[in-house]
């Protein structure tokens, strides 16, 4: 059976309130364990619940105890004690997004290829890359009559 431990976690990503017939309404969330430098997923977490101290922003530090979760076998997946969230600090962008990318490039893969392959061999689901090419076009419309 999976131990309750302390995890000190940089929150990067947090999705939008979903209803839940278990769990009433949750977010998950996702971020990188600061002391493996991997990616975390903390499911669920009761947001719109938490006291006002405990609901932590983007790119805030918590410390939260938290177990593996045993029904979902990604090896990143976690189930929190939403009571034990502790907001230790929050990474802003003063220094040029320095702190937070000191932080999340140490934890990009090289390409989308080598994150299907970790799909596949460790089954994995969270990654990010930095993509070589990024193009953006656009193309004038004007209003059509209804």
């Amino acid at each position: 059976m999976s131990e309750w431990q302390k995890k000190r976690v940089l929150i990067t990503v947090k999705t939008y309130p979903n209803p839940s017939k278990k769990y009433v309404e949750t977010v998950c969330v996702a971020g990188i364990d600061l002391e493996t430098n991997k990616w975390i997923r903390l499911y669920p977490v009761p947001f719109r619940d938490l006291e006002e101290d405990k609901q932590f922003k983007k790119y805030n530090i918590i410390d939260v105890m938290a177990k593996k979760a045993i029904e979902d076998t990604r090896p990143e997946s976690y189930k929190i004690n939403a009571g034990t969230i502790k907001i230790i600090e929050h990474l802003d962008t003063k220094d040029k997004w320095n702190r937070r990318k000191s932080i999340v490039i140490p934890t990009i893969d090289k390409s989308m290829c080598e994150i299907i392959e970790k799909m596949k061999n460790e089954n994995k689901s969270l990654s990010m890359f930095k993509p070589r090419d990024i193009r953006f076009s656009w193309e004038k419309t004007t209003k059509k009559d209804e």
